[in-house]
């Protein structure tokens, strides 16, 4: 059962002004990059619904206390009135880049560009050109970095070629805790900003300790079986003695055997470290970032441990519930290379 908070206040603010009526909804984040939305319901019709279309919103979840930073900032992108309320869908800054578009050719394009630097550079030159609309003070590159040389293509769309890029970058210094990249939001208080995260180690000092005696309230988990064989240029590799039996995948041909073999081995190693799929609902740590640690202290030896927060969703109005999604199942890389 979700526990009521003494203090629960959710406050809505659309283009600078703060809406009077009561609210509730949801707000769903995952890191596989894709965009944060938000869904509200406004209690009341006299609302001005034509003006409320591509107005900066913003949600303060005051859950507990005041909060001095929105928990969502975004933009109005849906708004459906009935006799009774208005429902407003909003999305994050991100989706700037989803509507934006670029052409790169042999004789215009940004070879020689890192991914931080195009985005730096297209958000400076075509969207932050009478305003910040996409914070760029916490933006940094990739390391090492990764190049947008070679790139082509027409009326590509902005966010879906950056996301392909980042989505197939891995960090495999450790080939045992390869750890993956997404594009991610920070609201500073100012402005939302742009930021390109890595994942943490497991082994890294967890953000919470959840227990049913402190933030805990169930937990919903399953096991997988994850990769332990790949097959590629009809040869294959088996990671480990494999005690569970044959868990394979398919890599079809690269540039070269070892370049194919190799993205097997990457796409074994992200599957291994994810074997558990687990949804938790926690009444603290609302503000916690995507891709942060948790550990989960319970009985059951398959959930209890390190796990990484790969999505989380937020319920508000009267009183507020959070779930988290840890170690959702890893990305197939070879769909990044097309």
């Amino acid at each position: 059962m979700t526990q009521e908070n003494s203090y629960h206040r959710p406050k809505l603010i659309i283009d600078d002004k703060e809406v009077l009526f009561n609210i509730s909804g949801s707000l769903k984040l995952n890191s596989s990059g894709n965009i944060n939305s938000l869904s509200v319901t406004i209690d009341s019709v006299d609302v001005q619904i034509q003006s409320l279309f591509n107005k900066k919103l913003e949600l303060f979840l005051n859950d507990g206390s005041e909060d001095s930073v929105p928990i969502f900032n975004g933009f109005v992108k849906e708004v459906k009135p009935s006799e009774r309320n208005v429902k407003i869908t909003a999305v994050d800054v991100r989706s700037l880049l989803q509507t934006a578009r670029v052409t790169l050719t042999d004789f215009d394009n940004y070879d020689g560009y890192t991914i931080g630097q195009f985005l730096h550079a297209y958000i400076s030159d075509f969207i932050n050109i009478e305003k910040t609309l996409i914070g760029l003070d916490m933006l940094k590159d990739i390391h090492p970095p990764v190049y947008m040389t070679g790139e082509r293509g027409e009326n590509l769309n902005v966010f879906s070629l950056v996301k392909k890029i980042i989505n197939k970058t891995i960090d495999d210094d450790d080939l045992e805790n390869p750890l993956g990249y997404f594009l991610d939001v920070y609201e500073d208080g100012t402005n939302s900003n742009i930021v390109i995260t890595k994942d943490k180690l497991l082994t890294s000092v967890p953000s919470y300790v959840y227990s049913f005696t402190d933030g805990l309230e169930n937990y919903e988990g399953k096991k997988r079986n994850p990769a332990n064989t790949v097959f590629y240029d009809k040869n294959y590799f088996a990671y480990t003695n494999r005690p569970t039996g044959i868990a394979p995948v398919s890599i079809s041909k690269q540039k070269d055997s070892k370049t194919t073999r190799d993205l097997g081995l990457k796409q074994i190693l992200l599957e291994q470290s994810q074997k558990e799929e687990i949804t938790i609902t926690v009444n603290k740590g609302k503000d916690i970032g995507l891709g942060s640690i948790v550990h989960i202290d319970v009985d059951d030896e398959d959930i209890r441990g390190a796990h990484r927060v790969q999505g989380k969703q937020i319920s508000f109005g009267k009183s507020s519930k959070c779930t988290l999604e840890l170690n959702k199942k890893a990305p197939i890389l070879e769909k990044f290379l097309s």
